[in-house]
C-alpha cells in the first residue's frame, strides 16, 4: 500500500482504478480500514466519491460467473463508452490493464452484460440515488455494537453496554473490572478448591471482548456466549462456548485451556484460534491462526497447524481437516467487516441476522453463491444492495423482517 498518497481531486472512476482502494474494498483487514479511515477524514470533500467508488466495486465482486473473453472486452468498451457520457473529464484510458486487476475488467464487462444496474452506469447524473432493494429500507436497522450481559455466579446481571467503568463486581476473591476501552477484565487469583463461574452473553446486535482471569483475551461475536471461572484454580483451564469466539490464550505449560463447544473440545496450552460453533450452522469449525491445537470429537483427534481448520459435522459427528483456509475471511467478523468468497445467501444472511438482529424469511429457493465484502459498521441497506445488484434476489422489508425470493 502506497503511504501519503495524494488523493485530492480524484474522481469516482479514479477511486474504481485504484490499486490500493481496490486492495481495500476486496481484501479489507484493520490496517487498510485504519489507513482509509483517515483519508475520507483528511478529506470531507472526497466522501461522497468514495462512497459512490466502494458501491460499485462491492456490487461487481459479488458476481460469481464470468463471461467469455471477447464478451469481456465488449462489455469493457461498452462500459467505457457510458462512463465516458456521464463524466467527460474522465479520459478513455482509465481503464487499462496496467491499472486495473484482470478480476475489475472482467466484473466491468458482467457488470453491463448481465444488466447489474447501478446509478452512475445507468445515467447517474448527481441526483439522489435510487435504492434497487424493493420497499426501499429506511435505515432504522442499524449495525450491532458492544453489547452484552453479564451473569455473576448468584445469578444477577449486569448490562456492561451500559456500566460504568472500573470494579463492577467481587466474585469470591476476584474483582471484575470495565476497562476504560469497554473490555471486561478480571483481576486476582481466586481461592484454591473455589470454582465460581461467571457467563458473559452477546445477544443478536452485539459483540464485546474480555480479558479472563489467566490474561487470555476473548473476542465473542454476536448472539454467542462463554461461560468460563473467574479464577483459574484447577491443573485445567476450562470454559464453554456457544456461538462464535476467538481466543488467544496466554501460555501456561502447567495448565492446558480447553474450550467446549456442543461435542468438540479444543485443547490448547498458548495459542491463537477462531471457534464457530452456532446452533443453526451444520457444523462446529475451529481453525488455527497461530500456535497448535488438539480438536477432540467422540473418538476422534485431530492436531492443527496454522492455517488449518477442523470441521465437526454435527448431524454425522464426523471430523473433517482442511489443510488450508481463508483466514481473511474467517476472521473478517473480528477485524469490522462482513467476507464472503463462494458463499451461498443463507450462510451470508445467516450472519447478518445476527449482526442486524433481523429475522430472514425465504419465498422460494436461491441457488446462488456469492464473493465480496462490506464493513459491518453499514447499515443492512448497504449490504442488501450489493446483493440485490446481482440481479438474481430480491428483498421485501416488514418491519425487522426480511423476506427473501429470487427474481422473477
Amino acid at each position: 500500500m502506497q503511504m501519503n498518497k495524494d488523493y485530492s481531486g480524484f474522481s469516482v472512476l479514479d477511486f474504481i482504478n485504484d490499486v490500493d482502494f481496490q486492495d481495500w474494498i476486496i481484501m479489507p483487514n484493520a490496517e487498510k480500514e485504519n489507513y482509509w479511515q483517515k483519508i475520507i477524514l483528511e478529506n470531507p470533500d472526497l466522501q461522497a466519491d468514495i462512497k459512490n467508488a466502494t458501491y460499485f466495486l462491492q456490487s461487481i465482486t459479488f458476481k460469481e460467473s464470468w463471461p467469455r473473453e471477447e464478451e469481456i472486452e465488449k462489455g469493457l468498451q461498452k462500459a467505457l463508452k457510458k462512463i465516458k457520457q456521464n463524466e467527460q473529464t474522465a479520459p478513455l484510458s482509465v481503464f487499462n490493464k496496467k491499472n486495473i486487476s484482470r478480476v475489475f475488467l472482467a466484473a466491468a464487462a458482467i457488470f453491463l452484460l448481465f444488466g447489474l444496474s447501478y446509478w452512475f452506469l445507468t445515467g447517474y447524473t448527481g441526483q439522489k440515488e435510487k435504492s434497487i432493494v424493493k420497499n426501499k429500507i429506511e435505515d432504522q436497522v442499524i449495525p450491532g455494537g458492544n453489547k452484552a450481559i453479564l451473569t455473576l455466579a448468584d445469578g444477577s446481571t449486569l448490562l456492561l453496554d451500559s456500566a460504568h467503568n472500573g470494579a463492577l463486581a467481587t466474585q469470591g476473591s476476584v474483582t471484575v473490572i470495565k476497562l476504560d476501552d469497554g473490555q471486561l477484565s478480571y483481576k486476582g487469583a481466586g481461592n484454591k478448591g473455589q470454582i465460581v463461574y461467571n457467563t458473559i452473553s452477546t445477544p443478536k446486535g452485539g459483540q464485546y471482548q474480555l480479558v479472563l482471569a489467566d490474561g487470555t483475551k476473548v473476542w465473542l461475536n454476536a448472539a454467542s456466549s462463554l461461560r468460563f471461572p473467574t479464577a483459574f484454580v484447577e491443573k485445567e483451564r476450562k470454559v464453554e462456548l456457544s456461538g462464535e469466539g476467538y481466543f488467544e490464550v496466554a501460555k501456561d505449560a502447567s495448565k492446558p485451556f480447553h474450550v467446549k463447544v456442543g461435542n468438540m473440545n479444543v485443547n490448547v496450552l498458548g495459542t491463537h484460534f477462531n471457534i464457530n460453533g452456532y446452533a443453526d450452522e451444520d457444523n462446529i469449525e475451529t481453525t488455527l491462526l497461530e500456535g497448535q491445537v488438539t480438536v477432540n470429537s467422540q473418538e476422534t483427534v485431530t492436531v492443527l497447524t496454522p492455517g488449518q481448520q477442523a470441521q465437526l459435522h454435527k448431524a454425522s459427528g464426523k471430523v473433517k481437516k482442511l489443510q488450508h483456509v481463508n483466514m481473511g475471511e474467517i476472521m473478517a467478523w473480528k477485524e469490522g467487516h462482513f467476507l464472503f468468497k463462494g458463499v451461498s445467501i443463507e450462510s451470508i444472511l445467516r450472519q447478518a441476522s445476527r449482526w442486524y438482529d433481523v429475522d430472514i424469511v425465504y419465498q422460494g429457493k436461491i441457488d446462488e453463491t456469492f464473493s465480496g465484502g462490506i464493513s459491518r459498521s453499514e447499515n443492512i441497506s448497504e449490504l442488501l444492495k450489493i446483493l440485490a445488484a446481482t440481479d438474481k434476489i430480491e428483498f421485501k422489508i416488514n418491519g425487522r423482517q426480511i423476506i427473501v425470493k429470487p427474481k422473477s
